[in-house]
């Protein structure tokens, strides 16, 4: 399910394509560069472990961008982007979808930090992304 419209930062629809996301942008987060994004999607969906739904009503942010990670894996700012490479980001952020609105709830990670408390979300990424030419029915 898409969710249309962000509690915190615009969510434009539920999908982009072809726009510029964080940093400057004012969508997302500051704590990124502004990146292009190829395509971002915001929505509802389930985490499974091992064939387990273990959490449901999940807020997911799928994101397909430009690459902003150096050689030594240090985030980049603005200035430093080669606008090149293509990441691919799947987060599940510590909110549930209720009648409600969102609500805060940890994502079951069972990752512990060094300060001993559990991860409360996720964000996995896809490096070496390719991306193919679509096809457009006529």
């Amino acid at each position: 399910m898409i969710i249309p419209v962000g509690p915190d930062h615009p969510f434009l629809g539920g999908v982009v394509i072809d726009d510029f996301l964080h940093g400057k942008s004012s969508i997302g987060t500051r704590l990124m560069p502004t990146l292009y994004s190829y395509g971002s999607y915001w929505g509802v969906g389930e985490l499974y472990i091992n064939d387990e739904l273990v959490s449901g009503n999940r807020i997911v942010h799928i994101m397909v961008t430009e690459d902003v990670r150096d050689e030594n894996y240090r985030l980049m700012i603005d200035s430093e982007l080669p606008h090149q490479g293509v990441h691919t980001h799947l987060i599940l952020p510590n909110l549930v979808a209720t009648p409600e609105g969102p609500k805060e709830e940890p994502v079951p990670t069972m990752f512990i930090l060094p300060n001993d408390m559990e991860q409360p979300f996720l964000h996995i990424m896809f490096e070496n992304t390719e991306l193919e030419g679509i096809e457009i029915l006529e």
